[in-house]
């Protein structure tokens, strides 16, 4: 999942943990190479959901959908360079779509809005900011199953064009 972030220039991130009271933990704007990994493997032992995100405040090429069907992620995945992380069998997907230029969050909830209809991921987690479920990591709300990459975007496919969601009126 990591390496995918990287190949497309990504190199900082938000790590956060909720713990099972609800509390949230966070470890912010974290260079990909110093995440601590073992911080966020400790509290998912103990029921702790762990989330990710391209870290806040900087222009990304990647774009976030969730709760799209393994399927549906898999025929986008063999369009555009993608990451695409089976959070659980009744929660779908998690698409890390590459896009050909970076975006700010701002942007990225211009293209999360017009891509949602499209691959019919859930339009709850349109922010431009959303953070994703960190592969590798149990989902404890959905009983502990792993979470896992499915395909990491090899080969290298071309990164999605976001100007017809840029240029998209209401948005």
């Amino acid at each position: 999942m990591l390496d995918g972030w990287t190949q497309a220039g990504v190199d900082r991130a938000d790590l956060a943990v909720r713990r099972p009271d609800g509390a949230m933990l966070w470890q912010s704007d974290c260079l990909l190479c110093h995440l601590p990994i073992p911080w966020a493997r400790a509290h998912n032992v103990k029921q702790g959901d762990v989330y990710i995100r391209p870290a806040r405040g900087y222009r990304w090429p990647l774009v976030f959908l969730d709760d799209v069907a393994v399927e549906k992620a898999r025929i986008i995945a063999r369009k555009y360079t993608s990451v695409v992380v089976h959070t659980s069998p009744s929660g779908g997907c998690h698409l890390w779509l590459r896009v050909a230029i970076p975006l700010d969050e701002h942007q990225r909830y211009r293209a999360q809005r017009w891509l949602v209809p499209r691959a019919g991921a859930d339009p709850g987690s349109v922010s431009g900011e959303h953070l994703g479920r960190l592969a590798g990591m149990k989902n404890w709300k959905r009983q502990g199953v792993w979470v896992n990459v499915l395909d990491a975007g090899n080969p290298p496919l071309p990164a999605w064009d976001p100007d017809p969601a840029m240029q998209s009126a209401g948005h």
